[in-house]
């Protein structure tokens, strides 16, 4: 697990799936879905 100094964006790699978890603003701006468009898309809810 990365990311947990910074509290903003943590990545969890469980060798299929990657996790990104960020906190809003760093999601509007980094976009993620963008760059792997055609990957499938998981969404939870709680």
């Amino acid at each position: 697990m990365q990311g947990l100094e910074n509290a903003f964006w943590v990545i969890i790699d469980f060798g299929n799936v990657v996790v990104h978890i960020f906190l809003k603003e760093y999601r509007e701006f980094y976009r993620l879905e963008d760059l792997w468009a055609d990957a499938p898309r998981v969404t939870y809810t709680d």
